[in-house]
């Protein structure tokens, strides 16, 4: 197998590299821009796993698409399994989806309305319509082109 190309930008706590794609106004995860730009679409629903365990890794040889129970067999036959919480509208938690953020942010921009007055409406703390607003805890591309 090749080397692996470490990807060179914000590494998050989770060991992941990240990146905001400009094109598609979101977070995404190195590995899985990486994989779309030079292998091809990623299907709705499947995840990029790493054949290298090395989380910094976007050398598109050592990616490949699998499911969760993909991943998790790999993992654990690897020894090296860690539970996930689920992210933005898949945690059972969430309070918006991603339109809703959508439409929570263009109407800061567009429209005369304070982030009180957004709390209010979508029942949600003003501490949280700042973070979206500023991107903080953001929604991720998930690149899932076939549906």
């Amino acid at each position: 197998m090749t080397n692996c190309w470490n990807w060179g930008g914000y590494v998050a706590k989770n060991g992941y590299g990240r990146l905001w794609d400009k094109e598609n106004k979101c977070k995404v995860l190195a590995h899985r821009f990486y994989y779309r730009k030079l292998v091809g679409k990623i299907p709705s629903g499947l995840l990029v796993c790493h054949r290298c365990d090395n989380r910094k890794c976007v050398n598109p040889e050592h990616l490949f698409l699998g499911t969760w129970s993909d991943n998790n067999k790999d993992a654990y036959n690897k020894k090296r399994h860690i539970p996930r919480i689920s992210k933005g509208e898949l945690n059972p938690n969430a309070k918006l989806s991603k339109d809703d953020v959508v439409h929570l942010r263009e109407r800061y921009i567009t429209e005369n309305i304070t982030q009180i007055q957004l709390a209010n409406e979508f029942k949600i703390s003003k501490s949280h319509v700042s973070n979206l607003i500023r991107e903080k805890g953001g929604y991720w591309c998930d690149y899932g082109d076939i549906k």
